[in-house]
């Protein structure tokens, strides 16, 4: 078994090779119930029980070796909300992983912050609309608007969220 999966992973990466031209890294499938989709480093999933709480969705994604979605590009900001809006269709947002500090600064849960970064905020966004305590991040799931909003940390409803981890390597030399 262990030849056949060594030999599958090598055809893979030579397969990657010769389709660009170029040695680029090339990674292994997602994990059984996770998701990619061409090109990404990353897998996702979409938790089953949607949470009201930002906090709580992040300490779901966190059980299972993940975290909120850290989303760096226009392709995963509209598969991640898409791939929400596949689990919960009748819901507006979806948890995803930046947060404000104090001052309304806005950080990615891994720390890096949302200035100089891809943006993709709804227009007006950020507003801090609600009683000035829109300190978490969402993306809105609707085909027409898949761009991000601030919002309550505890929300008045529950709505999904996404987990994203990085796949790992295939390691093979092209």
């Amino acid at each position: 078994m262990l030849s056949k999966t060594v030999l599958y992973i090598a055809f893979i990466s030579i397969e990657v090779c010769f389709v660009h031209g170029k040695a680029v890294p090339s990674f292994l499938p997602c994990p059984n119930g996770w998701i990619t989709y061409e090109g990404s480093p990353s897998c996702y999933k979409v938790p089953h029980q949607p949470t009201n709480s930002w906090h709580e969705a992040r300490k779901t994604c966190i059980s299972m070796g993940s975290d909120l979605a850290v989303i760096s590009s226009t392709k995963e900001s509209n598969f991640v909300s898409m791939l929400i809006h596949t689990y919960f269709p009748h819901t507006s947002f979806g948890w995803i992983g930046f947060l404000a500090d104090t001052k309304r600064n806005f950080f990615w849960v891994d720390g890096s912050p949302l200035k100089g970064n891809f943006l993709n905020w709804a227009k007006g966004e950020p507003n801090n609309a609600f009683v000035k305590n829109e300190d978490c991040g969402s993306i809105f799931v609707d085909k027409r608007n898949m761009k991000w909003n601030d919002l309550l940390c505890l929300w008045n409803r529950k709505i999904g969220y996404a987990c994203e981890k990085q796949r790992a390597s295939a390691k093979v030399a092209c």
